[in-house]
């Protein structure tokens, strides 16, 4: 009986090192990142991919950032999120106030010595490579120094959004929604935007909504 159970049991086990091998590999592919030449986020509600030397972190379903490791902590660079109106609040009076407010709400710092303002949104037509239309936005960064007086602007760009529409439900009430792919606040501030990882991102980047509303009623406002 031995020299039959012998090969029965080498099989069992190189089929788990098998297993361990891709479960590895497709925790390295979903979570973590990168990968000898890029890293990739899927979800149900985004997926994309990103250049070698990044990785990413998910805060939340809908929230996840890419940047790198630092000696300190992650360093997020870019940033993609998908916002929703609150439903608990009074909806804004239009889509555009919507996206002003989501935007606006991403300037600040941490500095006690400068006052941090965004305005003057300006937006344009935007088609990533996937065929979503959406809009290329920026908005305008005015730093006043409390100490001196003195002011300086700069802009808070390229930021993109793609408006994400469906029909509501009784139980899911009319909200305004969209997924927004933005370098985050501190690299713009520092003229330091991860240019790469963000092109790479609206290069890849899928929204499973976008495509159903492409083909069918449900996903349609």
């Amino acid at each position: 009986m031995e020299k039959y159970l012998t090969p029965f049991f080498v099989a069992v086990a190189v089929a788990a090192v098998a297993l361990v091998a891709i479960g590895s590999a497709y925790y390295v592919f979903r979570y973590t990142g990168p990968t000898e030449d890029w890293g990739a986020y899927e979800s149900g509600i985004f997926s994309f991919s990103y250049p070698s030397g990044f990785m990413h972190q998910e805060y939340s379903a809908g929230a996840v950032a890419i940047g790198k490791d630092t000696d300190d902590a992650f360093a997020p660079q870019v940033e993609v999120t998908r916002y929703r109106s609150d439903i608990d609040r009074p909806l804004p009076p239009s889509y555009d106030e919507f996206v002003l407010r989501q935007l606006t709400a991403l300037c600040g710092t941490d500095s006690g010595n400068e006052r941090v303002s965004c305005s003057n949104l300006v937006a344009e037509p935007y088609t990533s490579a996937h065929g979503y239309v959406g809009e290329k936005l920026s908005l305008t960064v005015t730093r006043t120094n409390l100490s001196s007086g003195t002011t300086s602007a700069t802009s808070f760009a390229p930021l993109y959004v793609f408006r994400t529409r469906y029909l509501a439900t009784p139980p899911e009430p009319v909200q305004y929604e969209g997924i927004f792919v933005y370098p985050t606040f501190a690299s713009a501030l520092e003229g330091d935007i991860a240019t790469d990882a963000l092109d790479k991102v609206l290069e890849t980047l899928v929204i499973p909504r976008l495509d159903q509303a492409a083909t069918g009623p449900a996903g349609a406002e």
